[in-house]
């Protein structure tokens, strides 16, 4: 009679860790790599539910790990003894040992994709300051001039120089027609 209970109690646990392996599965599909676009690859498809599903899975990984591992040691201890029923519950202990390695295996699966996650989000966010930057690049040469003109020095050669201001301001045109057009060649913009 116990050692019925001990089995279906163990089937279940092992059926449940089958059911885990499968949710570990479907956490990040090939489908889910992100495309060959730029698009694509700046922003991570569905990164906040994939990060919410591997981190509830991995809950629910170690919660069983908890429950079943305890349960292996004793089930292999009381089979030490060496006649035909110890045998048995050595064997259920194996299976329970057995599926604690299928655990182990799926947490460092969950492990690497939470990594994948990471580091896409880290290429999204560096993808966003690159454009940033590229926004702010051309925005910049005008400030700067700007700044320059604004100290009124008396003794800046072009402010005598008839053709002076349309210079300065043609320079500063071109530098950042200049700098927009590099930074589009280059994919930042």
């Amino acid at each position: 009679m116990l050692r019925t209970l001990v089995d279906g109690i163990a089937e279940s646990w092992l059926d449940s860790v089958a059911a885990l392996e499968e949710a570990v599965d479907d956490v990040d599909p090939e489908g889910d790599v992100p495309g060959s676009s730029q698009e694509s690859r700046a922003r991570p498809r569905n990164n906040d539910g994939t990060a919410r599903r591997i981190h509830r899975l991995r809950r629910q990984i170690l919660r069983l790990r908890r429950v079943v591992a305890p349960a292996a040691l004793a089930l292999r201890q009381n089979g030490d003894d060496g006649d035909e029923e110890a045998a048995r519950w050595r064997e259920t202990a194996d299976l329970l040992r057995h599926g604690l390695a299928r655990l182990d295996t799926l947490l460092q699966l969950l492990d690497s994709a939470h990594d994948a996650r990471m580091a896409e989000i880290g290429v999204a966010q560096n993808n966003d300051m690159r454009r940033i930057s590229a926004i702010a690049a051309p925005i910049a040469v005008p400030t700067m001039v700007a700044g320059d003109y604004g100290m009124n020095f008396d003794q800046m050669p072009e402010l005598a120089w008839r053709f002076g201001y349309p210079l300065v301001v043609g320079v500063t045109f071109m530098v950042c027609a200049g700098l927009r057009i590099h930074l589009r060649r280059r994919g930042w913009l």
